[in-house]
């Protein structure tokens, strides 16, 4: 499985200019003032830049403490992802299993207010859905210091035979779901969360993930989340009183949740970034880091 496969190429530099050029709204300017995290997993699993702790922790579902480690999870490993990307993450957990967890420290690593926030989380994927997902369920990112039903902000793959990609922005479950009922209970319009109609993933190039959030823990209804892949807006989650009463001390960036594929560049931002930073994101590719931490 370890393979090394073509990807995007570098972006040429007078592009890279012009995109600059053309609007210091969506240039790096805007977005290092505004990155709290950045992981490159090119020569650790640890941040390569953090406003919170930069180390990855793996929590095993059996145990309640925090297990710091050297070492990955067993079901994790880093890979030459190709290109001008340098490594990445990659994930195969084997069937059945789902008790170990790779995760970060949301505190300061991700904005988050009791009465207002805002926030934006980038990384890219590569895999085949179809070909490489387990059954079940299973989560790229979740963020949450309980589960991604309650107070949990995520994409995932349905479990349905198509696998669609979606992202979910569920606020604490006693807002959303106060009887408690199962998810399968409540139709697709009353949950709060949307399909990525238009995504697509494969094995030979990398797809870019952004999920940005505006006006949680505000009083009301006018909160949204929206969700876009390579560069384009995929749809939103809006109309929901978006209160989430996270528990700092164990509030998670958590990654891989029973996935199998690959993860890369990883990073956070204190506001929700306006569509012509994400084009822009997209568009540096593996260099992100390069370029939003010079200067």
């Amino acid at each position: 499985m370890d393979i090394v496969i073509p990807l995007l190429k570098r972006v040429p530099i007078a592009v890279a200019l012009l995109l600059v050029a053309c609007s210091s709204s969506s240039g790096p300017d805007s977005l290092r003032e505004a990155l709290t995290f950045y992981a490159t997993f090119d020569k650790s699993a640890d941040a390569d830049f953090a406003s919170g702790d930069r180390k990855l922790y793996t929590l095993v579902a059996s145990k309640p403490e925090l297990n710091t480690r050297e070492e990955l999870p067993e079901e994790v490993w880093f890979k030459a992802s190709g290109g001008n990307f340098g490594q990445c993450l990659s994930f195969l957990t084997p069937e059945g299993v789902s008790g170990t967890r790779a995760f970060y420290k949301l505190e300061g690593n991700f904005p988050y207010g009791e009465e207002s926030w805002s926030g934006t989380v980038s990384f890219w994927l590569r895999l085949a859905p179809l070909e490489d997902l387990r059954p079940g369920f299973t989560d790229p990112i979740q963020l949450t210091s309980r589960s991604a039903l309650d107070a949990g902000i995520w994409v995932d793959f349905d479990r349905e035979e198509g696998r669609q990609f979606r992202m979910g922005a569920f606020p604490d479950k006693a807002i959303w779901n106060p009887e408690n009922r199962r998810l399968v209970e409540f139709p697709v319009e009353q949950r709060p969360m949307v399909t990525a109609g238009e995504a697509t993933f494969a094995r030979d190039r990398w797809t870019h993930v952004v999920i940005t959030i505006e006006g949680f823990n505000n009083p009301g209804t006018d909160a949204v989340a929206t969700l876009y892949v390579d560069g384009k807006p995929q749809g939103s989650v809006e109309d929901w009183e978006q209160r989430y009463s996270w528990d700092l001390a164990t509030a998670q960036i958590r990654l891989g949740v029973n996935f199998v594929g690959d993860i890369d560049e990883l990073s956070c931002y204190d506001r929700a970034l306006s569509s012509g930073e994400i084009e822009y994101l997209y568009t540096l590719g593996g260099d992100g880091f390069e370029v939003l931490k010079s200067g």
